[in-house]
């Protein structure tokens, strides 16, 4: 077992996958940029590290990446609806 300090590139080697799963979160906040590029919003991918004691041993520490997306959903006009005869909601819009 070797010792390596914490930096992107460890993180790299402690946790192969994440590399992918960053990737594919990134690729799919740029396309949906390209996509719906009427949203102004940001998309955001972040990574995190969860940081908690170990249970083994206080000194020690525990580290695991955490990876999130948010993506804005797209924001509508409201349409104004009105009760009908027969008590049907009923809306009046443009074509």
């Amino acid at each position: 077992m070797s010792a390596v300090g914490l930096d992107l590139s460890s993180l790299h080697q402690m946790f192969p996958e994440l590399a992918e799963d960053f990737s594919s979160q990134l690729n799919a906040a740029v396309k949906d940029c390209r996509e719906r590029s009427h949203v102004e919003k940001p998309r955001v991918v972040l990574l995190k590290l969860k940081i908690t004691p170990n249970k083994k041993d206080g000194a020690d520490v525990d580290i695991s990446p955490v990876l999130s997306q948010t993506v804005p959903v797209s924001e509508f006009e409201p349409v104004t609806g009105r009760t009908g005869v027969k008590n049907q909601i009923l809306f009046d819009f443009a074509d």
